[in-house]
């Protein structure tokens, strides 16, 4: 005993099965000895732990304490291994989560912010009316436009990477054109934009056997999300918890 806290057997003899595994030789009394002043001393140093409100005061060993009951509780409720039919059945009812992003190709005239934007805004119409007369996408970009430090790479890009180079808004814009469609002009917060779709490759799902441990890896992260929310809401309700709102 060490202020009330119980030193088990169970625990001393773990840890004298650990040491006499990489002795190699058998143990004797001092060995023994040394190993139950060594719990000893880890109980002092985790009582006082708690004596100077470590647990509050030191976000290491909080953070430490908090993972090591998320993974006790993960550990006692592992679930069993699923058969095939309720995997096949978890990625139907999540088709959209598993399948590939839509690919697009972007191309973009771009008229740069001034203190004239309704000139901007006749630029940007008179390039478009050039382009749907079948004029060159270069040379009426060259014309009408306005030169961009980086501009979108003439190949298919994921809506996620297309951002980078345009913004999420456009890229809503140009999910929404067909292939060789040419937006109306778009105005943003840098300029006015002129967008056209050269190429879409539609999303689609992988066979479930291509990704099947995807599957098992989602529907098991999922689980344990669903064992932690559950867990949680047990402490909640075991708890008493006062919140006194702000005036």
């Amino acid at each position: 005993m060490v202020n009330d806290k119980i030193i088990s057997l169970q625990e001393l003899n773990r840890v004298l099965a650990i040491l006499e595994s990489d002795k190699n030789s058998p143990l004797t009394d001092s060995d023994r000895r040394f190993v139950l002043d060594r719990l000893i001393d880890d109980e002092l140093m985790v009582q006082q732990g708690k004596n100077l409100n470590l647990l509050r005061l030191d976000s290491n060993v909080r953070n430490s304490l908090i993972r090591a009951v998320s993974e006790t509780v993960m550990a006692q409720s592992a679930p069993s291994v699923p058969d095939k039919p309720t995997l096949t059945n978890f990625y139907q009812s999540n088709l959209a989560f598993f399948s590939r992003p839509a690919l697009l190709e972007v191309q973009q005239i771009f008229f740069r912010s001034k203190s004239d934007n309704e000139h901007n805004l006749q630029r940007a119409q008179r390039a478009r009316s050039a382009l749907l007369k079948h004029g060159d996408f270069a040379e009426v970009k060259s014309e009408f436009g306005d030169p961009l430090t980086i501009d979108i790479p003439a190949t298919l890009l994921t809506p996620v990477k297309l951002k980078d180079y345009i913004g999420s808004s456009l890229v809503d814009v140009a999910s929404r054109l067909d292939v060789g469609e040419i937006s109306q002009p778009v105005r943003t917060a840098k300029g006015v934009h002129l967008l056209i779709l050269r190429e879409r490759q539609d999303a689609g799902a992988p066979t479930f056997d291509s990704i099947s441990e995807l599957v098992l890896k989602e529907y098991q992260r999922r689980s344990y999300e669903t064992t932690m929310t559950e867990y949680l809401s047990w402490l909640r309700d075991e708890a008493d918890i006062v919140i006194k709102e702000s005036p």
